[in-house]
């Protein structure tokens, strides 16, 4: 019988178990040091936390907070607005040619459409997509 606490969902850097897909993402970010406390180091367990620490034991307003750890990532390119760096960082690689098909030039908006697109339009292999689009690993 395996126990419904442990988690189905294990953190790939620490292997922390969390019930929920949602909780293991927001966990991940302080492996990311997007947790960390730029005024005194002390590690949140998510985001909201920091930014809760940030108002509680520094006395920061809350416009203050979000100058610190912002609550939406602006593109430089073109000004499209992300709720988090890894979607905004997804949206950056169409504005380095990452998601441009090289057999069509079709251009797709993050990287894993494009291998969609490869194996379905162009009946690639998983070895030939991963050859013409090499994972970030």
């Amino acid at each position: 019988m395996t126990s419904r606490s442990a988690g189905e969902h294990a953190c790939g850097v620490c292997g922390q178990r969390y019930r929920t897909y949602r909780s293991m993402v927001s966990h991940t970010k302080v492996h990311e040091g997007l947790t960390m406390c730029p005024l005194c180091g002390r590690v949140s367990n998510n985001v909201p936390d920091l930014r809760k620490h940030l108002a509680q034991v520094h006395k920061l307003t809350a416009e203050q907070v979000l100058q610190i750890v912002p609550d939406r990532f602006s593109c430089a390119t073109c000004g499209q607005v992300y709720r988090t760096p890894g979607s905004l960082s997804n949206h950056q690689d169409k504005h380095r040619g990452l998601t441009s098909c090289p057999l069509c030039g079709k251009v797709v908006s993050i990287v894993p459409s494009l291998r969609k697109h490869l194996r379905n339009v162009h009946q690639l292999s998983p070895d030939q997509i991963l050859r013409l689009v090499p994972s970030r690993k």
